[in-house]
């Protein structure tokens, strides 16, 4: 495994924005219930376009400088299939250590239905545990997305934007 698939990435601060038009007329005739809707949809339209960035190995349309970390990797990524065992996913991890990550922010990144075969691909032969159990893969955290597609599985420390923050959206009532 070549030691510069494991680099750390510097991070570089971008504002997003997203805007729901509706008028004073529908919110007041809706007893607020659009705005209660917009307020939900904002922080999950902001949170699907940082899928997009981070996870996906293609940069996003439109996108200068704000890019994810598996961009460009494509070329350089460590196979670690055809067959998915939990040897190779524990090698994997133990690849990205030996590089000096900390550790204490990984997490697996990896689509729904590569979860879901995971899931139900024992972790040796005739074992009643499977490679993936309670969202974990040997320890770590999975989450899911479909940025990355359904032929690649990430696997990082996410010191700088760790996934249970990356939801968190500010209100804001000032005119867009």
């Amino acid at each position: 495994c070549s030691s510069d698939l494991f680099t750390k990435k510097t991070a570089h601060p971008e504002r997003l924005a997203a805007c729901y038009e509706a008028s004073r007329e529908s919110l007041l005739q809706t007893d607020n219930l659009v705005e209660d809707i917009i307020k939900k949809m904002i922080p999950v339209a902001i949170g699907k376009c940082i899928d997009t960035v981070l996870f996906s190995t293609t940069k996003a349309t439109g996108a200068v400088d704000f890019v994810g970390p598996f961009v460009g990797l494509k070329a350089t990524a460590k196979q670690i299939g055809p067959n998915l065992d939990f040897k190779t996913m524990v090698i994997a991890k133990a690849d990205l250590l030996k590089t000096g990550v900390e550790g204490e922010a990984m997490a697996w990144v990896m689509t729904k239905s590569m979860k879901a075969i995971l899931e139900a691909t024992p972790k040796d032969a005739g074992s009643g545990i499977m490679v993936c159990e309670d969202d974990k893969i040997a320890g770590i955290p999975v989450y899911t997305t479909q940025a990355i597609g359904d032929d690649y599985i990430g696997l990082g420390d996410w010191s700088y934007q760790r996934s249970e923050e990356r939801r968190v959206g500010k209100e804001c009532s000032e005119p867009c």
